[in-house]
């Protein structure tokens, strides 16, 4: 949606929230019964799943995964078309058979590093929205039993997060009404990074950046007590985008270890979109004051060191 007032993304997604994109509801279909603890033992494969927020750096972390010869990391696969799925309507079980059927499809999918039975680690990425805090306690107790690993992947700059996402936004809108441009949310040259990072003004107002923030905030606390209450503390890991990006190697490691494969060095061809820019000039001269007298206040102050 357009702020009508400053003529920028209005930076919501809480029309989205609790449903997957689409909102086709295939509950109708013939539901498998599942026996949870013999979910992970029927495969030749580790299944885990990546828990994050959109524009916290997942598809940064899902491309180091996928990296490694041994790891088959798919993206937003909920939010494929065809995989959509009203879970408001929708039972556990039907889910978690939704959730199998993704591993398998995902394993049965080669890449060049990762042929078909080569694989030993399969998992893929689910937003907290696409059925992790509606199922909440229920879905993490029988992910716990199947023995399914969870990373759980934490933006801690909320501001740089509100950034990126306002910024994906309205890039989309630009693009949407220009037919012989297409948006690209995640650029694999610094040519594209440009072409979204430059010129990219957003709302900096504050009323509408600090309750993003707090929202994000609040979401990352509900999902890391649900995962530190109802999983073995064997089956997951806590990781945020900015350790990730600093010392991707070590972290790596670590979440190797979590899936039972040796450590690699790993790589993705993903260009950062907002490296080098300030961060005070994404927003509008006139609301630059306001944003960080606002920000200074509260407790996200810190985040103004790359103001």
């Amino acid at each position: 949606l357009l702020d009508e007032d400053d003529d920028t993304v209005e930076v919501t997604d809480a029309e989205t929230i609790e449903t997957f994109e689409g909102d086709d509801d295939i509950s109708g279909g013939t539901s498998r019964d599942i026996n949870p603890s013999t979910m992970a033992a029927e495969s030749s494969y580790q299944k885990f799943l990546v828990f994050a927020e959109q524009r916290s750096g997942s598809r940064f972390l899902t491309d180091l995964l996928d990296d490694h010869p041994h790891v088959r990391c798919g993206n937003e696969e909920l939010n494929q078309k065809g995989a959509s799925m009203n879970f408001k309507h929708s039972s556990l079980d039907e889910y978690m058979n939704m959730l199998d059927d993704t591993f398998e499809r995902i394993y049965e999918t080669p890449t060049p590093h990762s042929p078909v039975g080569q694989s030993k680690v399969v998992g893929f990425k689910v937003m907290y929205n696409q059925g992790v805090t509606h199922y909440g306690k229920d879905l993490m107790a029988k992910l716990d039993e199947a023995g399914i690993k969870v990373i759980h992947l934490i933006r801690r700059n909320k501001l740089l997060q509100y950034i990126s996402f306002a910024s994906n936004e309205k890039d989309k809108h630009i693009k949407a009404g220009n037919p012989d441009s297409k948006h690209n949310a995640h650029p694999k040259t610094k040519e594209e990074a440009e072409l979204i990072r430059d010129e990219m003004t957003i709302s900096g107002k504050p009323g509408k950046v600090l309750p993003f923030m707090e929202e994000k905030t609040e979401a990352d606390t509900k999902v890391s007590n649900l995962i530190s209450s109802y999983l073995d503390s064997e089956n997951y890991a806590f990781v945020d985008y900015e350790d990730l990006s600093d010392k991707t190697d070590e972290e790596m490691a670590r979440l190797f270890d979590l899936l039972g494969v040796e450590a690699q060095t790993v790589e993705t061809q993903m260009e950062k979109i907002h490296e080098g820019k300030q961060t005070r000039s994404y927003f509008k001269p006139n609301q630059q004051e306001a944003l960080k007298e606002a920000l200074e206040q509260s407790q996200y102050s810190w985040v103004l060191d790359g103001w």
